[in-house]
């Protein structure tokens, strides 16, 4: 088994004849535990209760941005007069949390970081409420990495600038929480 860089930065899991896996694949539940682990830690997020403020159609649901999946038909997106984004990920419970991980992006963007979202603040919810745990600006970045050091049943991001895109929504392909717990 490998992985394969896309196009637009992210990996994607390969089964050892090159098919993909995932949710639907003959391999999905072995590729839910890869895509569950990570260095430090493991991700508490997958298909994890998410809300959000908007989406921009059917198919772009919340629910798509804690499902393992990283492409272009695998996003949350959100509406294009949303201009201030919200989604937050409920996990069950709360989780010691060392690092959340932001993917983003779009294959087809006119320029390089420019279908990634731009500006965000990355919150917490622990036992005194809401936490903010790290603010990026003019990230043109895939992938996000925010350490960690908080204890949280629920974590959001609070999305000022979707976007450098024409179309300037959020195109969040994952959240990942990782947790030592």
């Amino acid at each position: 088994m490998g992985s394969l860089a896309d196009e637009h930065g992210g990996e994607q899991l390969l089964g050892d004849r090159g098919g993909h896996l995932g949710r639907d694949g003959p391999f999905s539940e072995i590729a839910d535990r890869l895509l569950a682990t990570g260095a430090g830690g493991r991700n508490v997020a997958p298909y994890a209760s998410v809300t959000v403020s908007s989406v921009l159609r059917a198919g772009a649901e919340g629910g798509k941005a804690v499902g393992g999946r990283c492409s272009d038909d695998s996003p949350w997106v959100s509406a294009e007069d949303d201009t201030t984004p919200v989604i937050t990920v409920g996990l069950g419970r709360s989780y010691p949390i060392s690092e959340i991980r932001v993917r983003s992006g779009y294959g087809k963007a006119p320029g390089p970081g420019t279908g990634v979202v731009r500006s965000l603040a990355v919150e917490a919810h622990t036992t005194s409420g809401w936490q903010r745990v790290a603010t990026i600006t003019g990230n043109t970045a895939n992938t996000v990495r925010v350490p960690a050091s908080v204890t949280a049943g629920q974590v959001r991001l609070a999305i000022s600038d979707p976007s450098g895109n024409p179309l300037d929504v959020a195109r969040v392909y994952e959240i990942e929480v990782v947790s030592d717990d």
